[in-house]
């Protein structure tokens, strides 16, 4: 995958330079109910615009790449603070919050951006996707329309979450749950 050469390229130049590299990971609020009402011919020319919209949104040595679906990554070389991120997804989002223009149809987006740092968040590429997509699920759960940077809380959330979720599954196959009813009495009535 060209993007994921440039990404690893992008960390041993950071690695040299003492620098940072922000990889932003955003996706379409909304997308599926763009496919599933207006057609995947309509999903696809909103696609086409977004690479569009994002190309012109970030600096011509940065890389935009759509990964899949309505997934898309923004590698951001070179930034001195985690400020330089952020003004970079505020772009994104106002550019994206544009309404796309399909025909006489106008269509409302919005994009949701989870973002990770190297060094601080990972130092090679999957740990960086991995926590700026946890990143942008925490932005989706706040309220779409925004971006978050990656917390270390994410990851032991994450942990926790896919444990219990195992530690379910597993009761649920030996019966390990018990129903337990408990009346509901007002002392008043008895």
């Amino acid at each position: 995958m060209l993007f994921n050469d440039r990404l690893q390229e992008a960390l041993h130049r950071a690695k040299r330079r003492g620098t940072q590299v922000a990889l932003l990971f955003f996706d379409l609020d909304g997308f599926k109910q763009v496919n599933d009402t207006l057609g995947h011919p309509t999903g696809d020319r909103l696609l086409q615009w977004v690479a569009q919209v994002a190309r012109g949104a970030i600096r011509d040595m940065d890389t935009v790449a759509r990964l899949g679906g309505d997934e898309f990554a923004v590698l951001v070389e070179d930034i001195d603070t985690p400020v330089g991120a952020a003004a970079v997804a505020q772009r994104l989002l106002e550019s994206l919050g544009q309404p796309f223009a399909d025909g006489e149809r106008q269509i409302a987006t919005s994009a949701s951006i989870g973002i990770s740092l190297y060094p601080n968040d990972g130092l090679d590429p999957d740990t960086l996707f991995k926590a700026a997509d946890m990143a942008m699920y925490r932005a989706k759960a706040g309220g779409r329309n925004r971006f978050e940077f990656f917390a270390s809380d994410l990851g032991t959330t994450a942990a926790a979450i896919f444990t219990k979720t195992a530690w379910m599954r597993q009761a649920l196959e030996h019966d390990g749950f018990v129903l337990h009813y408990q009346p509901t009495v007002r002392l008043q009535d008895g």
